[in-house]
């Protein structure tokens, strides 16, 4: 009998056929994914805002990005698999009450943001005894590229939109990395891994 092995090629298939599990799981659940309440945030020299309303679209479509790391302590018989993650054309609609200096207030400003690409990081351990996986590790490595889908700005709206899409970002790394960690492990406990791994 062989001994048990995890190799490249096999780490990139088991996590392509884990990324369409969770998908097919979850996608009704995180498409779109929507948070009441993201945040109160204040701005440079100009007031405080609160950001409401958020819908997310798009995070189901996670991706492989490259080829995978693998890494083993064949004594323990513990398997470590780090892979990149992508998920490409997210949607981002949300409300925004502003209360600026000088007494201006804006209530219910609808935006959109729409979002190129998010870079995550995943690190999953597998434990060649107990036939068991887990999800380690997973953060949101860098949000690139966004467009504020709106109308032509004056003062003082396209000096405030500016801070409300950094602050949103900064936080939207957090949400992004928290859901998809919850769903990517639950997932986890309705997918046959040894059945992947062990062929």
């Amino acid at each position: 009998m062989e001994p048990f092995t995890i190799g490249q090629q096999k780490a990139n298939t088991f996590v392509d056929q884990f990324l369409i599990h969770f998908r097919d799981m979850y996608g009704p659940q995180l498409d779109p994914m929507s948070i009441p309440n993201f945040g109160d945030f204040k701005l440079d020299n100009m007031g405080n805002i609160r950001i409401y309303d958020l819908k997310l679209t798009g995070i189901s479509h996670m991706k492989r990005e490259g080829s995978i790391e693998v890494h083993t302590n064949g004594r323990m018989k513990l398997w470590t698999i780090k892979t990149n993650l992508s998920i490409a054309n997210i949607t981002a609609d949300f409300k925004v009450d502003a209360q600026l200096h000088k007494g201006l207030y804006i209530s219910g400003w609808a935006l959109q943001v729409l979002i190129d690409r998010c870079l995550l990081t995943a690190v999953l351990d597998y434990d060649e005894s107990t036939k068991m996986m887990t999800v380690s590790k997973l953060g949101v490595n860098s949000i690139e590229g966004f467009t504020l889908n709106t109308d032509n700005l004056s003062w003082p709206f396209n000096d405030v939109v500016p801070q409300i899409i950094d602050h949103q970002m900064d936080h939207l790394k957090t949400v992004i990395g928290s859901h998809t960690h919850k769903y990517l492990t639950q997932t986890l406990k309705s997918f046959n891994v040894s059945k992947l791994l062990d062929r």
